[in-house]
């Protein structure tokens, strides 16, 4: 800035305030976000085709849910399974002949 223009701007009676994002990930970020929600909506909602590709979206997405539960669920039982056998919760089977009066 020239000088002439500094000193007016200093005389001006409101304050001079730093430029500071107070968003995180700056306005860059927020709007590419934006674009990109509304060219998936665009996609989904298409007049043409958008019936067909909301469709597989529904399968693939219960497809998703049903091999994660059962991944999780196999994953849950070892887990707590084996703790309890650690902690002397869960005794194995033994033969009644090994087994003390």
């Amino acid at each position: 800035m020239t000088s002439w223009v500094r000193e007016v701007v200093d005389t001006l009676p409101f304050e001079r305030r730093r430029n500071v994002s107070t968003m995180p990930y700056g306005a860059g970020g927020l709007v590419m976000l934006a674009l990109a929600v509304g060219a998936g909506l665009m996609y989904l909602f298409d007049p043409e085709l958008g019936a067909r590709r909301r469709s597989r979206l529904l399968t693939l997405l219960d497809d998703l849910g049903r091999r994660s539960s059962g991944l999780l669920g196999g994953a849950s039982r070892d887990v707590l399974g084996g703790g309890a056998r650690r902690l002397g919760v869960v005794r194995r089977a033994s033969r009644p002949e090994a087994q003390s009066p």
